[in-house]
């Protein structure tokens, strides 16, 4: 049976352990001697294709939540969890200031299996699982979904604009490109193709992000 815990004054579910499920929470979470989170953090737990999952979720104190707000997900590099991720780029801070809703899954054991060439359904899933449950509880605007990712976090935002349009609005890629061999034939490829050629950069013209451009705006 479920259970609840508390972080930051916030239940959240947690499910008993299983022998048969595999813990892929952030080492933040699996570290007793973690200090608490900051307020507004939580961590958020559900069981998708047989992993124990979690992601960090972030909602500023002061953004009101009585109208639409926008939900951002970061995807962290690796390896490295989400907390990791956010004592590095400090993305809370932006989210208090800009006023949206910051959900930051956790890769297993630090790392997206798609990203290390295993399958994609293995975290396609859980990402999806993670918007659909954050729209149902809160008053995401579903037309203000976006994506961030960093790394080996790229490798899976793409995919995931490739294969969940009808939930992503725009990513925003760092350090990272697709896989450029794999099919992608997203629901809604005017709606994703001009929003990430948008959020596409390149330092100076070089790398693979121009080719990744080039296959979004063709």
């Amino acid at each position: 049976m479920p259970r609840v815990r508390r972080r930051g004054g916030t239940p959240v579910t947690a499910h008993t352990p299983s022998s048969a499920i595999q813990d892929c929470r952030g080492a933040t979470e699996l570290d007793p001697t973690s200090p608490s989170p900051m307020p507004g953090v939580t961590y958020v737990e559900m069981t998708v294709d047989g992993k124990r999952r979690d992601y960090r979720l972030f909602i500023p104190p002061s953004l009101p939540l009585t109208r639409p707000v926008p939900l951002v997900v970061v995807l962290h590099g690796a390896p490295i969890d989400a907390q990791g991720f956010e004592n590095l780029i400090h993305f809370d801070a932006v989210a208090a200031k800009a006023g949206f809703i910051s959900a930051s899954p956790n890769g297993c054991g630090g790392m997206w299996s798609y990203a290390d060439g295993g399958p994609k359904e293995a975290d396609d899933d859980f990402i999806e699982q993670t918007i659909v449950q954050l729209e149902s509880k809160y008053p995401v605007d579903s037309k203000r979904v976006y994506l961030v990712g960093a790394s080996a976090g790229s490798w899976l935002e793409y995919r995931l604009a490739c294969d969940f349009a009808d939930h992503v609005t725009a990513i925003a890629s760092v350090a990272g490109t697709m896989r450029l061999a794999d099919p992608c034939a997203p629901s809604r490829p005017d709606r994703s193709s001009r929003s990430t050629a948008r959020w596409t950069t390149s330092i100076r013209g070089r790398g693979p992000a121009p080719t990744t451009r080039a296959r979004w705006t063709r």
